[in-house]
């Protein structure tokens, strides 16, 4: 098993060992083993740019609902809208 500090410098991981699940380290079952990430990461190349016109809807993953599709309209009501996308860790 890897040391938390070698996978916290090869991960770009920002917090101290205690921020993170106890098993943030088992490279070959825990959070950060790449069968975890390979399952959960679905990561597509989108049609997007900036200053592109909101679409009207947007598909999201759901463990519970894998294909529901929210309407962005709904979700702003006369108010800016800023979508912020993350990454795994």
């Amino acid at each position: 098993m890897a040391s938390f500090q070698s996978v916290k410098e090869a991960r770009n991981l920002l917090f101290d060992e205690d921020d993170y699940v106890c098993n943030i380290h088992d490279l070959d079952h825990g959070p950060m083993a790449l069968s975890t990430i390979e399952k959960f990461d679905k990561r597509e190349e989108g049609a997007l740019q900036v200053a592109d016109a909101l679409p009207d809807s947007l598909p999201i993953l759901s463990l519970a609902t894998p294909d529901e599709a929210i309407n962005l309209r709904d979700l702003h009501n006369d108010r800016p809208l800023v979508i912020t996308f993350g990454s795994f860790s």
